[in-house]
């Protein structure tokens, strides 16, 4: 793991609050802030300290998850933050991750998504043969897309 690339704290944000919390490197779990939703984001503060997106998302899962595995190196993240390596076979091979969050239990409770247009638009700056694995409630549950896993369907 490349943890030395980590910053000492950096900032980052509860997904089940919005409260903007202090990660410190090593340590499990976090720290209250002064900071709060209305006044300051976690990406604004980690700027303003020199903290790149990848160093924070590394960061946040190495709180998690602990500092030993592949999500907690910065160098397995793009500059966006985005995690771009899964382990397979006692290896990391670049993936393309699609991060999703929970917005309710309902379709009804979508407030937002893409289209299919969106999404191909987007994916047209990737590689072809760039594997693609999904990420659900902030890493804590992952998972890969097939084909069978793609359906049409009419929702209320």
């Amino acid at each position: 793991m490349n943890t030395a690339k980590l910053p000492e704290y950096c900032y980052g944000t509860l997904p089940s609050t919005g409260e903007v919390v202090i990660i410190k490197r090593g340590e499990m779990g976090y720290y209250s802030s002064n900071a709060t939703p209305g006044n300051a984001q976690a990406d604004d503060l980690n700027a303003v300290i020199g903290v790149t997106k990848a160093q924070a998302e590394a960061m946040m899962s190495g709180s998690m998850f602990g500092w030993d595995i592949p999500s907690a190196d910065p160098d397995n993240y793009d500059q966006d933050g985005r995690f771009i390596f899964f382990a397979k076979e006692n290896a990391l091979h670049p993936c393309l991750k699609l991060t999703m969050r929970r917005q309710g239990y309902r379709f009804s409770h979508i407030s937002e998504t893409m289209t299919v247009g969106d999404l191909i638009s987007e994916l047209r700056r990737y590689p072809k043969d760039l594997p693609i694995v999904l990420s659900l409630d902030d890493g804590c549950t992952i998972g890969g897309l097939t084909d069978e896993d793609i359906s049409e369907e009419e929702v209320q």
